[in-house]
């Protein structure tokens, strides 16, 4: 039995007799997780490298260009405020993780999560002179409140945020971004750990089944997946703080 630990706090954990070489069994089920899983791991090691963050959205007017446009333009923004910090100057800052949705009307907006301190309507020019669009109010930032236990959870709601009620009180879906769905610093971007035994008592735990085409029989096999939770912040003192 091999188990994987991320840096959020998630242990995952598979009976390799279940799957097959050639078939993802041998990277096993932790190398492979969702997209959300992976924001989740970078949230979390930000959240940890800083005890105040800011909360950051960038919107788009009127949506004239392809989501991966939009998503460049904000990808040159960010790294010229990486370029500030790097230089000393007090409205940079190093790391980020962002992520990509987009509103009831359609457009496409990011929702980013930073150490930092920018004046906002600075910040708004600046986005709005990248796109190509005027507003006084394309950019918005608030400080995240101290009294949220997990910022990482916080900023995943946004992440998985895919439908919403309309006026008539209708279930509807948000299209999908045609873009990279989040992004990240590239000192947020850890590797899991591997172990050979159980950390402890977990905070909760999950089971979670999926189904894989056996190639050989071209049925369907059932493999089971064990997901453990321990405290984000005790996971990446006792296994991660070395390797920040």
């Amino acid at each position: 039995m091999s188990f994987t630990l991320h840096p959020s706090g998630i242990l995952t954990w598979s009976d390799p007799s279940t799957l097959k070489p050639g078939e993802g069994g041998n990277r096993g089920f932790g190398s492979n997780r969702s997209r959300r899983g992976v924001f989740f791991d970078r949230a979390s090691v930000l959240w940890y490298k800083n005890t105040k963050l800011n909360f950051f959205t960038f919107t788009v007017p009127r949506q004239k260009e392809t989501d991966t446009w939009y998503t460049a333009k904000l990808s040159m923004l960010l790294e010229n405020y990486r370029t500030k910090h790097k230089r000393g100057h007090p409205e940079g800052f190093s790391d980020y993780v962002y992520c990509a949705e987009t509103q009831q009307r359609g457009s496409i907006h990011f929702h980013l999560l930073a150490p930092a301190y920018v004046p906002i309507k600075g910040l708004n020019n600046y986005w709005t002179d990248l796109i190509g669009q005027r507003s006084s109010n394309a950019v918005d930032v608030q400080h995240v409140p101290s009294e949220i236990n997990s910022i990482p959870a916080y900023m995943c709601k946004y992440f998985t945020k895919q439908t919403y009620t309309n006026p008539a009180g209708e279930l509807c879906s948000h299209r999908s971004v045609q873009c990279r769905s989040f992004n990240s610093s590239k000192g947020l971007r850890m590797k899991c750990v591997p172990l050979e035994a159980l950390p402890g008592k977990p905070l909760a735990e999950q089971v979670k089944h999926f189904d894989r085409l056996d190639k050989s029989t071209g049925e369907l096999v059932r493999t089971e997946i064990v997901l453990r939770y321990y405290d984000t912040r005790e996971t990446l003192d006792r296994y991660f703080k070395p390797l920040l």
